[in-house]
């Protein structure tokens, strides 16, 4: 009896023990990247125990993936299962990205001067790491900006900058943003092109998030200033060649050398033909419109009247259209021993009608239009056998008229100094303030003053011609 009493007593007892002896098993949890975010449920948990593990990932990540022994198990943040083993598992973490666009220097359209859809720039894209502070992915694309082309898109698109160059901060408001760049920077690219380049560069590629409206880029709080461009005010995608933006462009037909061509034909944002203008149509129309255009006949001089039958056989190289992209400005050239007269005319791409300045130039070449923003004005410098751009002239593009064409005597006037030897000015990097009221410029000095460069500024009428700033 007492042995039986015994034998069960063991037995009871050998059960609580087997009891108290369950399975534990335990689960190690790690994080990749570790900055990527943090995980939970790590520990020991008995045998058929339910498990759940939380990935909560960090600003600027996402998460991806569980994974256990180099196999994904799971795509759920919160991940559930019955333990029956030892785990470890690994949350996986992913940098937020956003696809940007970069826009490079566009090769074709700077080695051959003839802007592109984009100007002298051309769009590629990134994959950028989006921390979701607008500032810091302006800053981040930016920097990316600077740093070029991948080999594999060098044919089409080169640098804009040396990548030399630091971005030290970058501030949003109000749709300005504010770029703050080093000051030691490689001296990389010259030329008026490649200042613009910059210029354009920049702006587009920040002009695509949309808390940005506009941009200015400042050295070290300075404005920026490379001789070249003086950038004082914020830009806006619009102050850029409205023409290239829209997706509009203009060839010519039947080239000829030196000019453009006997044919200007206008394409659409499609690439489609939606105009074409010949030479000889516009040679028929100025026959019959000659005189009623000009109150007296142009002429180099009395004995040398200039008729449209005298006009060089093709349109110059200088056609583009206008910011709505309803009409296109254009220049014909007369040429008498040795010195060109230039014509400037606009044709409505509804109407197909076309129209004349009311004056003859002063003796030049244009080299290109500039439109005011809001298409009423036609800017250009003229290039004579004396100098390049040694005029600038305005015209009223409505009224078909001249506003001004001023040249050297006028800026001796505004410098309030004597007649210098040798001042040949160089009339370049013609820009118009966003509300088009005045047109900023850039010359050369008198090469008997101690300054380099002088930058100007005129209202459309010429009547106020302000010297702004001279450096060396």
């Amino acid at each position: 009896m007492a042995g039986r009493l015994l034998i069960a007593l063991i037995s009871a007892l050998t059960l609580v023990l087997v009891a108290g002896c369950e399975e534990e098993y335990r689960v190690n949890l790690d994080a990749d990247p570790q900055e990527g975010g943090e995980v939970s449920g790590a520990g020991e948990y008995p045998e058929e125990d339910e498990v759940t593990l939380e990935a909560t990932s960090s600003e600027g990540y996402s998460f991806k993936e569980w994974v256990e022994d180099g196999e994904a198990v799971s795509q759920e943040k919160s991940y559930q299962f019955v333990i029956e083993d030892h785990r470890e598992l690994v949350a996986v973490f992913a940098e937020e990205t956003v696809e940007v666009n970069l826009y490079l220097g566009c090769r074709e359209a700077i080695e051959t001067g003839e802007p592109g859809k984009y100007g002298y720039v051309a769009p590629v894209t990134r994959e950028i790491t989006d921390s979701g502070d607008p500032e810091e992915l302006l800053k981040v694309t930016l920097e990316e900006l600077i740093q070029g082309p991948a080999p594999e898109e060098e044919e089409e698109v080169s640098k804009v900058v040396h990548d030399s160059l630091e971005v030290l901060e970058v501030e949003i408001k109000d749709g300005v943003a504010r770029v703050n760049v080093c000051k030691e920077m490689e001296d990389w690219y010259n030329g008026s092109t490649r200042g613009q380049v910059f210029v354009d560069s920049f702006v587009l590629t920040a002009a695509q998030f949309p808390e940005v409206r506009e941009l200015i880029v400042q050295v070290e709080g300075e404005v920026w200033d490379d001789g070249h461009f003086y950038w004082d005010e914020p830009r806006s995608p619009q102050e850029i060649n409205e023409e290239d933006l829209i997706g509009a462009r203009i060839e010519y037909g039947q080239e000829t050398d030196g000019f453009g061509g006997e044919i200007i034909k206008v394409f659409d944002e499609d690439d489609q033909l939606i105009f074409e203008y010949k030479f000889s149509d516009f040679l028929e129309w100025a026959e019959d419109n000659w005189e009623d255009i000009f109150e007296e006949v142009p002429a180099f001089h009395e004995e040398n009247p200039v008729y449209p039958e005298d006009l060089y056989g093709s349109f110059d190289d200088t056609a583009k259209l206008s910011p709505c992209g309803k009409s296109f400005a254009f220049s014909v050239v007369d040429y008498f021993a040795a010195t060109h007269m230039s014509f400037v005319g606009v044709v409505n791409l509804e109407s197909g009608e076309a129209t004349l300045v009311d004056e003859e130039n002063l003796p030049g070449r244009i080299e290109e239009f500039y439109w005011s923003p809001g298409g009423e004005y036609l800017a250009y410098a003229l290039n004579t056998a004396k100098a390049e751009g040694s005029l600038l002239s305005n015209d009223h593009a409505d009224e078909m008229s001249k506003e001004f064409a001023i040249g050297e005597e006028e800026l001796q006037e505004a410098l309030n100094q004597g007649e210098y030897e040798t001042f040949f000015p160089f009339f370049r990097d013609l820009q118009w303030k966003e509300d088009g009221n005045r047109l900023k410029f850039v010359t050369d000095a008198p090469e008997d003053k101690d300054a380099g460069t002088i930058q100007w500024s005129i209202d459309p009428g010429g009547e106020d011609l302000v010297k702004e700033k001279v450096w060396n």
